[in-house]
């Protein structure tokens, strides 16, 4: 079963899975990521990397810490961010980060928060909640409960 966040992308020499919705990875790239503030949380940096004012360190740490929250060795994941992050244009790469970072906060369409997400993206609307359904019983048609009688 994949974990909740995880989302696969083209990048570098093929396609790869991606995850930072881990705690470990969370922890490393906010403290990775840090501004003058302090560590910057993953809501922060998805900011930054939307609005354009990202750092090569908010680009770089969240494909390296993709790429082993979902499975690939340390290793092999830095020589795959210096290759095709590091000696490459910075921006190439931001989208992929972008992708990353939004599978983390808000799941991708496979998953059910990622689909009702997707969903609202499509028609500009609220979905029905995803909260389960109640499970009080219930009050029959025509009854009196609650109605006074004479």
């Amino acid at each position: 079963m994949a974990v909740h966040g995880t989302i696969e992308l083209d990048f570098a020499d093929g396609r790869h899975t991606f995850c930072v919705a881990k705690f470990a990875q969370i922890f490393e790239l906010q403290d990775k990521c840090a501004d003058k503030d302090g560590p910057s949380g993953p809501l922060k940096i998805l900011k930054r990397l939307v609005e354009g004012s990202w750092t090569v360190q908010d680009v770089r740490e969240t494909i390296r810490l993709g790429l082993i929250g979902a499975g690939m060795s340390a290793p092999d994941a830095l020589k795959l961010t210096r290759q095709y992050v590091d000696e490459r244009p910075w921006a190439e790469s931001v989208p992929v980060a972008r992708s990353i970072l939004l599978a983390a906060a808000v799941g991708v369409p496979d998953d059910p928060v990622g689909k009702l997400m997707a969903e609202e993206a499509e028609t500009g609307q609220a979905t029905a909640s995803s909260a389960p359904p109640s499970t009080a019983p219930q009050r029959p048609l025509g009854s009196r409960r609650g109605k006074r009688t004479k």
